[in-house]
């Protein structure tokens, strides 16, 4: 009888191993989409810059979400909780080309890194 014991336990414990085990690497799977990165960046347009408007990344696959950010007096923006991956870019503003105001439309891409993304300029 205390051998059956010590096998039960054994199972008990190999179960709760790879519980815990399962439950971890569902944890670190749950970073990688988004949440992690920042871009940064100023807008021109025909080498001005464009003064006011709204950038928004639109992911390419389903695995991010379409974030936004207003575009200050000086062109620049700043967009947080970005997914790693490929966006089309969207801008809307004063002489914003017709072709870049929508997903459908725009050819604009940037890819998002992990970490920060200064610099992450778009020229229209």
């Amino acid at each position: 009888m205390k051998v059956e014991n010590v096998r039960q336990t054994a199972k008990r414990l190999w179960v709760l191993t790879c519980t815990v085990l399962a439950f971890g690497l569902l944890v670190a799977a749950s970073g990688c989409g988004g949440g992690e990165t920042t871009a940064k960046g100023k807008v021109t347009v025909s080498g001005a810059a464009l003064k006011g408007g709204q950038v928004t990344l639109e992911p390419a696959d389903k695995t991010n979400k379409a974030r936004g950010g207003a575009i200050d007096p000086e062109g620049n923006f700043e967009i947080k909780d970005l997914g790693v991956g490929e966006y089309t870019v969207v801008v809307t503003g004063d002489k914003v080309p017709a072709k870049y105001t929508k997903k459908e439309t725009s050819d604009k891409k940037v890819t998002i890194k992990k970490g920060a993304n200064p610099g992450t300029d778009i020229s229209l």
